[in-house]
């Protein structure tokens, strides 16, 4: 009877409403909640109240205070009529007056009171609340009004509005004598689906380039972080954006490290701007209205010998980026070489297999290796838009990786004697990158991804034993690259997400072999698949399946050959607490083999 008594008590009082939202358009909260309670009667005019978002946590045992706490300071009213709650803007008007408001630090104001005082007497119009982003959006019958800020911390600021666009209003800071409190900094949030990092001053201060911010940050589900090559603690490569779009090496090396805020780590991310990647660091990045900078990044590393220099500068005007990336690196070094120990296995005179060691050491190297770069990238952003298109050129030098050493063998087999080796390569490169993003409505976007690269490569090599006939080798490659990803999400609200998308590429090899052997070869292979991927989070779990198909065609010279083959995916994570949390992952598929593996030139010494 105590413990009946008990959940009867608990079920009274439990909070039937519980939602929590972040910079979310108003009509969508308000969906959410109807979703949800069904049995609710709302009526509101979506087309009024669309300007609006809100960030608010409800927790709310009766609607009524539920709507309250997610309008929150919205200039929005609530009518309760028997069962109907009628949601109704303040404002009305056929103009809208849009702007951005931050402090002198470029942070920007939050909750700011905007008022649009008439110019004749200063009588209110109308009023606004900027919101997470510092932005405002106020409808108003009139055209020239004078727009009043204010909010705790800041110094009241009025501003003559003649267009509509009133742009970004700087609000200085203004001192506030606050009671002593202690303030323990948290500088990491788990959620079910990423985990939120804010790097300190000091790190950032330590910090020329993003990788290297990484690396001071420890993020504990990154290991090896080289060069912008970064990998999860298994070993698996992770997929770099900034501001949900991709960005390469070089992108990291140009970053402002003083710009970044935050450092979101995904797994399995459902959100269709991550291209389906399986891990996925995104670094946010503070906004500007319009501006730029120029960077210098120099390295040098004493002990491979070698040097970087790289410059880059960004231009931004509203929702447009121009960026601009050259760079140089040059490494000479003599100290490199290797003992390598192999055995070998081989028929004997008699025809009968026997087995013998070869073992080689290094006693004099040279290598040299240049590698140049420039690229330049426009960026797009707005609302309902997110589109880059980067060209990129590419050009590398390899004119020594010569190699003096001794070869001994186990059983005498052959004499102790000793060899050298050379290697010269060139390779030239060009590619265009794309990244389209489209928000089609509240629940559906379309991702479209092109990739295009030519490369054109001369190779030449030599390697010469005592005794033995020597081996050269020389090689010209050309090959072109296509890929192209196009994917369709739709959101299900509660229910979670799915997307479902195509892709396809293409790739085309021509290589010829002059030398100890002669042979010319072409190699084609195209790819053409699909699938669909569902994922769900709820509370602290989160979940996601896939399944598709991928169709391809081989072609060697005269050799034809046509697969389909499936892949599929399943990932489950539940968040233990705010700390941990414990995940199963499943992946299966196949990839096409490079044509190093179908090539006639097969040589072994």
């Amino acid at each position: 009877m105590l413990i009946c008594a008990m959940s009867v008590y608990v079920m009274a009082f439990a909070e039937t409403f519980s939602y929590r939202f972040t910079s979310t358009p108003l009509p969508k909260a308000i969906q959410r909640i109807m979703e949800n309670h069904p049995d609710l009667d709302i009526n509101f005019i979506y087309n009024e109240l669309e300007n609006y978002n809100t960030s608010a946590t409800v927790n709310a045992d009766n609607a009524c205070d539920a709507i309250r706490q997610t309008i929150g300071l919205n200039p929005v009213t609530v009518v309760r009529s028997k069962s109907t709650y009628y949601i109704e803007a303040l404002q009305h008007g056929k103009y809208v007056f849009t702007g951005k408001a931050i402090g002198t630090d470029d942070e920007p104001v939050v909750a700011a009171t905007v008022l649009l005082l008439a110019p004749r007497d200063s009588t209110v119009v109308t009023y606004g609340i900027t919101d997470a982003t510092g932005r405002f959006s106020i409808p108003c019958d009139r055209q020239k009004v004078i727009a009043k800020l204010s909010c705790l911390g800041y110094k009241t600021t009025y501003v003559l509005c003649n267009t509509f666009d009133i742009g970004t209003i700087i609000m200085p800071e203004r001192a506030v004598n606050l009671g002593a409190i202690t303030v323990e900094a948290e500088h990491s949030q788990l959620y079910s689906d990423r985990t939120t990092y804010i790097p300190t001053q000091r790190q950032k201060n330590a910090s020329q380039t993003g990788d290297e911010l990484l690396a001071h940050m420890a993020i504990p589900q990154l290991g090896m972080i080289t060069n912008g090559n970064i990998t999860t603690n298994s070993g698996r490569n992770v997929a770099i954006y900034i501001d949900f779009l991709p960005a390469s090496e070089n992108e990291l090396k140009a970053m402002n490290v003083k710009d970044v805020r935050k450092v979101e780590f995904y797994t399995s991310p459902s959100d269709p701007r991550f291209q389906g990647n399986e891990y996925v660091v995104n670094f946010i990045m503070q906004q500007y209205e319009y501006g730029g900078y120029v960077k210098g990044f120099g390295h040098l590393n004493l002990i491979s010998n070698s040097e970087q220099l790289l410059g880059s500068t960004r231009f931004q005007y509203k929702k447009m980026k121009y960026d601009f990336i050259a760079s140089g690196w040059n490494m000479n070094s003599s100290h490199y070489g290797s003992d390598i120990t192999e055995t070998f296995r081989l028929p004997d005179e008699s025809g009968k297999l026997a087995d013998f060691d070869r073992h080689s050491s290094t006693t004099k190297s040279k290598t040299e290796n240049q590698q140049y770069f420039a690229g330049i990238k426009a960026t797009y952003t707005s609302d309902k838009i997110m589109a880059s298109t980067e060209i990129d050129g590419n050009a590398s030098n390899k004119p020594h990786n010569d190699i003096d050493g001794i070869v001994s063998y186990s059983r005498d087999v052959y004499p102790t004697s000793t060899y050298s080796s050379t290697l010269d390569e060139k390779s030239r490169f060009i590619s265009f990158m794309g990244y389209y993003y489209f928000k089609l409505s509240e629940k559906n976007s379309l991702t479209f991804t092109p990739y295009y690269v030519y490369s054109h490569t001369e190779q030449s090599s030599s390697y010469i034993e005592n005794a033995f006939r020597g081996i050269f080798n020389s090689a010209v490659d050309n090959t072109n690259q296509l890929r192209a990803n196009l994917s369709f999400n739709h959101d299900l609200g509660s229910f979670g997400n799915l997307l479902a998308f195509t892709r396809g590429s293409y790739e085309y090899n021509r290589t010829s072999y002059s030398g100890s052997v002669s042979s010319f070869d072409k190699a084609k292979s195209v790819r053409v698949g699909g699938g669909v991927t569902y994922s769900i989070s709820k509370d602290n779990f989160y979940g996601l399946a896939g399944f598709g198909y991928d169709f391809d065609q081989l072609k060697f010279k005269d050799i034809e050959e046509n697969t389909a083959s499936p892949w599929a995916d399943l990932t489950l994570r539940l968040l233990i607490k705010k700390k941990h949390s414990l995940s199963v992952i499943f992946h299966y598929s196949t990839w096409q083999p490079s044509p190093s593996y179908k090539s006639d030139n097969i040589i072994t010494s």
